[in-house]
This record gives C-alpha cells, sequence and structure tokens, in this order.
C-alpha cells in the first residue's frame, strides 16, 4: 500500500495513536477530559 510513500505507515501508526489517546488518554495518563 504504501509503496512510493516513505512515512505513509508511521503517518497511520500516528493517527492511531492520537485516537487511542482520545479515548483511553483520561484513564490511561489520568488527563482532565471534559465528559
Amino acid at each position: 500500500m504504501s509503496g512510493s510513500y516513505p512515512y505513509g505507515g508511521y503517518f497511520s501508526f500516528i493517527l492511531f495513536l492520537i485516537l487511542l489517546l482520545l479515548f483511553f488518554g483520561d484513564g490511561f495518563f489520568c488527563w482532565p477530559n471534559p465528559k
């Protein structure tokens, strides 16, 4: 999939980490999320 894209895999992986931080960041890192 990422043939001509040198950091295409890293970009998708970073997006996945951001989604994890948005969903589990409040309990995992004790961030003050307004819920």
